[in-house]
């Protein structure tokens, strides 16, 4: 009777693929997990993450999300061998992935630093995660398509800068509090994890 779209990108997708008349399909945001409206202070996830992660660096760049090519974990880490190695910041990995993770990995071994990529596949705790969030430089989220993109959201309500993607659904969970990049584009995401 009725079609309930996680965002305007999802719902034009409704329309175009299952050709569903635009006054059937209502928009409701994706909400994050409650925890995550609150955000921490910073003394408290800065005990919480290390607590959890004790070897951690206090400086780092996040990328949440399984480990597949559609999230486009390989751009990034191409991106972020662009930048001078005395200027890169580590980059912390959390989440999980097959045989993409393994492509990543080799990427990673022949092209940046051991210490330029932490690789946490075991965090299952919203608690440590939201620690995260609120202690990166900025989130890197530059996927090829979402239907919302949670952890956008959820990095934005811990006061932490997001780098995402211009593509489906990504400027809209982003909102003006995001920094949006061309995801096929390794020098503009490149320019904007510098910036």
């Amino acid at each position: 009777d009725h079609v309930i779209a996680i965002s305007q990108s999802t719902k034009e997708d409704v329309i175009y693929y299952y050709n569903v008349p635009e006054e059937r399909i209502t928009v409701l945001y994706q909400p994050v997990q409650d925890l995550f409206y609150t955000p921490l202070d910073k003394d408290l996830a800065q005990g919480l993450r290390t607590e959890a992660l004790p070897t951690i660096p206090s400086n780092y760049l996040l990328s949440v999300g399984s480990v597949n090519s559609r999230k486009n974990l390989l751009r990034t880490l191409e991106a972020l061998s662009t930048i001078p190695a005395g200027q890169r910041i580590p980059l912390i990995v959390v989440g999980n992935g097959k045989e993409y993770l393994k492509v990543c990995r080799e990427f990673c071994s022949k092209h940046l630093r051991p210490a330029d990529t932490i690789w946490l596949t075991h965090i299952k705790d919203n608690r440590t995660l939201q620690a995260l969030y609120a202690g990166a430089t900025a989130m890197l989220y530059p996927s090829m398509y979402e239907g919302f993109g949670l952890p956008v959201a959820e990095a934005l309500l811990q006061g932490c800068p997001v780098l995402t993607s211009t593509v489906s659904s990504l400027p809209e969970a982003a909102g003006p509090g995001g920094l949006t990049v061309d995801p096929s584009d390794v020098e503009a995401m490149a320019a904007g994890i510098s910036r």
